[in-house]
């Protein structure tokens, strides 16, 4: 009598021992290998933020697998984030055939020495890649370097694989003006 293994199961731990990642695999006769079966990624980071949040399938339909869903964020040592995305798919059927559709989006932040928000970009998830699609720039005033100077924004040309520039505003500000004689909207 022989053993055939049919289901392998693999779990990953990090550094303080909680478990970051479950994975189970099919073996398959016919080629025999371990295919994919389904996939759970989930961590945080060492403030108890979620850094992973992912789920990735077998789908018999598609013959392939196919990310159900996924979370992902980084932070830079100063607690900023400076990456956040999102894949998600769906799986339908049109009466004749099955088709997959994914789509998300991604947003990068970047920080200059003084902490200060300099730029931000987004990005559209398409044919399983990701696209610019908007881009802002930002400037800080040399005499209150708190104060935001110009805000310039880009669009994503895909023609020519480039950012064109969008629109460009300069902020002004009255810093003579103590706070207590600033009339606010209540």
């Amino acid at each position: 009598q022989t053993w055939v293994s049919l289901r392998k199961f693999e779990y990953t731990y990090d550094e303080e021992d909680n478990q970051v990642s479950y994975a189970f695999y099919n073996w398959m006769t016919n080629t025999n290998s371990w295919r994919l079966g389904t996939k759970n990624e989930y961590d945080e980071n060492e403030n108890g933020e979620m850094i992973l949040d992912a789920y990735t399938s077998w789908n018999d339909f598609l013959n392939k697998e196919v990310i159900d869903h996924k979370k992902q964020k980084v932070y830079d040592n100063h607690g900023n984030l400076v990456m956040e995305l999102t894949i998600n798919s769906n799986v339908y059927f049109d009466g004749t055939q099955y088709y997959l559709t994914v789509y998300g989006d991604k947003q990068e932040y970047v920080f200059d020495a003084n902490n200060r928000l300099t730029s931000q970009i987004w990005y559209d998830y398409t044919n399983d890649q990701f696209v610019g699609s908007e881009k802002y720039i930002y400037s800080y005033d040399s005499n209150h370097p708190e104060a935001m100077s110009t805000e310039t924004s880009y669009k994503w040309n895909a023609t020519n694989n480039v950012w064109d520039l969008n629109t460009r505003g300069e902020v002004t500000y009255n810093f003579e003006v103590p706070k207590s004689e600033i009339l606010l909207p209540f």
